[in-house]
């Protein structure tokens, strides 16, 4: 038997699952690796960015830069670029983006915990927005194109209003609901806005377009708009770094260990395999003895076994092998290799550890 046949035999559902854990870990590793590096080269990117003021000569220095502000940093107010939004409950507050949110708030029964717990499900999320820009000082602006392909737009959204309303619901609708296991509790209506006049930071490539600045999310980058700070932002995607290679090294660190161990295991299967190996080797070798010593001088020797010799447990064969620990030697190795698992000495019955043939000259 090859090395090739006994890996194979080292080769079972155990082996397959902690190979797959093993694989899983490197796996997990391999992507906060890369999340990090994301997160660090995002860092890096923003400190590169030109931090750039709203005013009067900046039109004139993009227009001689060329591609010198293709990620920038500038921060400015808010200003419509036309008519603006209104509150539908303040209809003082203007702004430039709104969004309504209704959630419905239910109770639902647990089959299994047979209690009732509270969910929310989100109905409707409507968003409307008018062309806004930055404004600078001198009266200078910069329009803002598509804010809502920037993740952070959400962030700048203050709530304006929140309120709770109950169903119009009968009794014959509760009854239902309590039998199904599913009742409407009520809704929830909350409106937010992006208020004339905040102060954003906007981050992305600055150009111009019919004689108007523009800022637009970038080739490369980040699409940057929110109410924090430059250094705040930068903070922000270092302490994601950070994160992200804490648990880079912890599931790599992990990963290793549980390698050492699956390893070892294995590394121990795979002896115990070649012992295995050598050892059926070995007993068949004794076999072939049996055949041959049978050919040569009969049965006359088998008839000439006396009790001392004979296998205990078949009465027939010669005794060929020596058990261990105890050193017992009791049986033919065709019975030694059919005792049931966990195998015992025939005598003693002390547990089998090891198996050695008697080769006789």
């Amino acid at each position: 038997m090859g090395w090739t046949d006994v890996l194979y035999d080292c080769i079972d559902g155990e082996v397959l699952l902690e190979a797959s854990l093993v694989g899983l870990g490197f796996g997990l590793s391999s992507l906060f690796y890369h999340f990090r590096n994301k997160h660090d080269a995002a860092a890096k990117h923003l400190k590169d960015a030109s931090l750039l003021s709203i005013n009067d000569d900046l039109l004139n220095e993009v227009k001689y830069a060329g591609d010198n502000f293709q990620y920038v940093a500038l921060s400015g107010k808010v200003q419509p670029d036309a008519a603006s939004l209104r509150s539908r409950y303040f209809p003082d507050r203007e702004g430039v983006i709104i969004n309504f949110i209704t959630e419905e708030r239910k109770e639902v029964w647990a089959k299994y915990s047979h209690v009732w717990y509270e969910s929310e499900n989100e109905l409707s999320n409507i968003i409307d927005t008018v062309p806004f820009s930055l404004k600078g000082a001198d009266n200078a602006t910069v329009h803002v194109v598509d804010p809502l392909q920037s993740s952070w737009c959400s962030d700048t959204l203050d709530t304006i209003n929140k309120e709770y309303r109950s169903p119009n619901s009968s009794v014959m609708d509760s009854i239902i609901g309590i039998v199904s296991g599913d009742r409407v509790k009520g809704y929830t209506d909350t409106e937010k806005m992006l208020q004339v006049g905040t102060k954003l930071l906007g981050i992305g490539e600055l150009f111009i377009e019919d004689g108007l600045l523009k800022l637009k999310k970038p080739i490369h980058g980040e699409y940057i708009l929110t109410k924090s700070s430059h250094a705040d932002v930068i903070r922000h995607f270092q302490s994601k770094s950070k994160l992200w290679k804490v648990l880079g090294i912890l599931s790599f660190a992990a990963t290793v260990i549980g390698l050492y161990f699956a390893g070892k295991r294995f590394w121990e299967k795979y002896k115990s395999a070649v012992e295995y190996a050598k050892m059926r080797e070995e007993l068949a070798e004794v076999r072939q003895q049996r055949q041959a010593t049978r050919r040569t001088t009969g049965n006359m020797s088998e008839r000439n076994l006396g009790q001392d010799d004979t296998c205990i447990i078949c009465l027939t064969n010669p005794r060929e092998c020596v058990i261990l620990d105890c050193g017992h030697i009791c049986a033919c190795v065709d019975c030694v290799e059919i005792l049931p698992s966990p195998k015992t000495c025939p005598i003693c019955r002390s547990d089998i550890k090891k198996i050695v043939p008697l080769f006789h000259a």
